[in-house]
């Protein structure tokens, strides 16, 4: 399966905070959502630290569901923390994900990107720019 990603990431120049909005493709965000479902809390671990070969000092996850503008959206909740400090919030949707952390843009891309690897496989990257501010 190759998943086809629309990485949108914004930083802030006096403070190192960067977003990054993912816009998926197809079907392809509602089989990362499956997966991420269908894992255990000792097998995401093991994804994450094999993807990002850095020990995680902290994870948090969560199922639920978001109600956005009085529509339900089924999502996940992830956040990691590195001994390094660095921190990663993740809210997963079937058609989207936002992810902010406290490191910069290119790590964020990144980090995302290896995670993404790890869970489901081969992913595209669309062509050009991604849009930084």
């Amino acid at each position: 399966m190759v998943l086809e990603l629309k990485l949108s990431i914004y930083t802030f120049n006096d403070l190192t905070y960067s977003v990054a909005i993912i816009q998926f493709d197809g079907d392809e965000g509602a089989r990362l959502f499956k997966k991420l479902h269908a894992l255990s809390n000792n097998d995401l671990i093991d994804s994450i630290k094999g993807s990002w070969g850095s020990d995680i000092k902290s994870l948090s996850m969560a199922k639920g569901t978001l109600v956005y503008e009085g529509r339900p959206l089924d999502m996940f909740y992830l956040r990691v923390e590195l001994h390094d400090g660095s921190m990663y919030i993740f809210e997963i949707y079937r058609d989207s994900m936002m992810v902010i952390s406290n490191t910069d843009l290119l790590d964020l891309k990144d980090r995302i990107i290896s995670m993404v690897k790890g869970l489901i496989g081969r992913i595209k990257l669309p062509k050009g720019k991604m849009l930084c501010i």
